[in-house]
């Protein structure tokens, strides 16, 4: 509803927008803009913004009808807007019109889902007529998948009999994998997958091999998947449990220390946030919230406490301890499962914490430390939380994937100089990460395109680098001798983190002919693959190769 907003000279909705800030360059782009120009906003509300893990694209609802040239009906629909070309795309049209919003719209709320590339957008909509040839067996939401590719929709929850019939009972709460490929949903159809009895609860879709599966039969809202989609956490009753695709094995996340089946002595949840933070991009850290006092040894308490589950070892360990009756707000993890940030009213989770009494705060755990810093503070005191005028200031947070940056919501007029609107608004705060142990390793050739086709201009290469010159699973980043080789013309190398986009680059600079190298750190991927990416820049539409030789990795 800010009309003062460097991105929007015109806004004249009263309503609600979205906009995309630029940490870098400091800018903030009108995203829910009016066809007519970027800096006009569209003539109604736009929420529930997610952005994609490369930042190239955003996906919002609307009831705005002016984002496309043509007029867009129907009530709230959900769009794609490309960061690059500034553009917004109409995701949920009708089957016979790219630029017809279907009847009735979308769930809002926060019922979509976009892969890490951003080609991909799953979503929930009662509409019935998304897809050629619907047939409609449900009067609740269906689950619908969006190809950017292509521009059209496909039905998830189909019946297993029929690709365009719905299941006979309603799908919600789709999560998608970070590929694309697969995607989680909640539905209380009992027809979806091949040999089900009886109705419900949590179903993976496989895109590639159009194969639906019953994750489990007790299970609900929030879920979450991994970034390979082989893993799958969800509340079930009053736990918390993780699905394995590949072994095809259910475990109890929310354990107590009596054995790994047996549930805590409290209900546990991940939260009520439609698109919950709770599951490492890998699948190995759950973050959840409990009233069981039995989950760890020594535990106090009896009120929500939050704590996180490792997969490999089977443990669970606590993250936030204190007495009293006290509240937490969702808990976010990051992709790396390093860092989980939580809201909370407790005084004493910081050395030294000044606090105002009765105001919730935001908090910052370090797994790999163990130690818990303060995110909502005031500019001058690191242990100082913010004069929060109301519980309404729980609103989040969120965190990047390697935990550097978290954002969040509040009332509080004293977390930056000169906030004087008496209104909610949005914080990103900054978390210098500790440095990381380095190894160094025999210099070795990672990648060689000498060997294949040259990199052409403005082409995105994905390369591997774990089990590669002895580049183990846990390696972050990389240091790095990187070459350019016969380029074709003048231009320039970003190198970034294979599941991000070129937001924290090293650039190498060239010119044509020029045989030139320099060190660099690269970055890897949070989602388990451990690659990079590399995207060159050549003049006149022209080519390059590289050699990359390894000397040594950060954990």
């Amino acid at each position: 509803m800010a009309a003062n907003l460097p991105g929007a000279s015109q806004d004249d909705n009263n309503e609600i927008d979205v906009f995309l800030h630029d940490r870098v360059s400091g800018d903030i782009t009108l995203v829910s803009h009016a066809s007519s120009g970027t800096s006009t906003t569209g003539n109604g509300r736009s929420d529930d913004p997610i952005l994609s893990t490369d930042g190239s694209v955003v996906v919002f609802t609307s009831r705005a009808t002016n984002l496309l040239p043509d007029p867009v009906g129907g009530g709230v629909q959900l769009f794609l807007y490309d960061r690059r070309n500034r553009r917004a795309t109409l995701i949920s049209h009708a089957a016979t019109s790219p630029s017809s919003g279907v009847l009735g719209g979308i769930l809002g709320g926060g019922h979509h889902s976009v892969s890490g590339d951003g080609r991909w957008v799953a979503f929930a909509s009662k509409a019935d007529d998304l897809i050629a040839g619907q047939v409609e067996a449900n009067a609740g939401g269906d689950v619908f998948l969006f190809d950017r590719a292509t521009g059209a929709n496909t039905l998830v929850s189909h019946a297993g009999f029929s690709s365009t019939q719905t299941g006979n009972g309603p799908s919600t709460a789709p999560a998608i994998s970070g590929d694309g490929r697969y995607i989680a949903f909640e539905s209380s159809a009992s027809d979806l997958a091949a040999g089900q009895t009886g109705a419900g609860s949590i179903f993976v879709y496989d895109r590639v091999a159009g194969i639906t599966t019953r994750v489990s039969a007790s299970g609900g809202n929030p879920l979450a998947i991994s970034a390979d989609g082989r893993q799958v956490v969800f509340t079930g009753g009053s736990n918390v449990y993780l699905w394995d695709r590949v072994l095809a094995t259910t475990r109890l996340v929310s354990r107590s220390l009596a054995s790994p089946t047996t549930p805590g002595n409290g209900p546990s949840s991940l939260g009520t946030s439609d698109n919950p933070q709770v599951l490492s991009a890998d699948g190995r850290w759950v973050v959840f919230a409990s009233t069981a006092t039995d989950l760890v040894p020594g535990q106090a308490g009896g009120h929500p406490g939050i704590f996180l589950f490792d997969r490999i070892s089977g443990t669970v360990s606590q993250v936030s301890a204190w007495a009293g009756s006290l509240t937490t707000s969702q808990p976010a993890l990051s992709g790396d499962g390093r860092f989980v940030a939580y809201g909370s009213e407790a005084h004493d989770l910081v050395p030294g914490q000044v606090d105002s009494i009765g105001s919730p705060d935001f908090f910052r755990f370090d797994r790999e430390a163990g130690t818990t810093s303060l995110i909502s503070h005031v500019p001058a005191s690191a242990v100082t939380t913010g004069k929060a005028l109301s519980d309404a200031t729980l609103e989040g947070p969120r965190l990047s994937a390697d935990g550097a940056w978290s954002t969040f919501a509040s009332l509080s007029p004293d977390l930056v100089p000169g906030d004087r609107d008496g209104t909610k608004d949005a914080f990103l705060d900054a978390n210098l990460l500790p440095g990381r142990d380095f190894y160094t390793v025999s210099p070795c050739r990672l990648i060689d395109t000498r060997k294949g086709p040259a990199l052409v201009s403005g082409g995105r290469s994905v390369l591997p680098a774990h089990d590669l010159c002895s580049i183990p699973a846990t390696a972050r980043a990389v240091a790095a001798n990187v070459t350019v080789i016969q380029p074709s013309g003048a231009g320039y190398l970003t190198f970034h983190a294979g599941d991000s986009g070129p937001e924290t680059t090293s650039t190498l600079t060239f010119a044509a002919g020029q045989l030139r190298s320099n060190n660099a750190i690269i970055p890897l991927a949070f989602d388990g693959t451990g690659t990079f990416a590399v995207t060159p820049l050549v003049a006149g539409n022209g080519s390059v190769h590289l050699t990359v030789d390894v000397s040594g990795w950060f954990e």
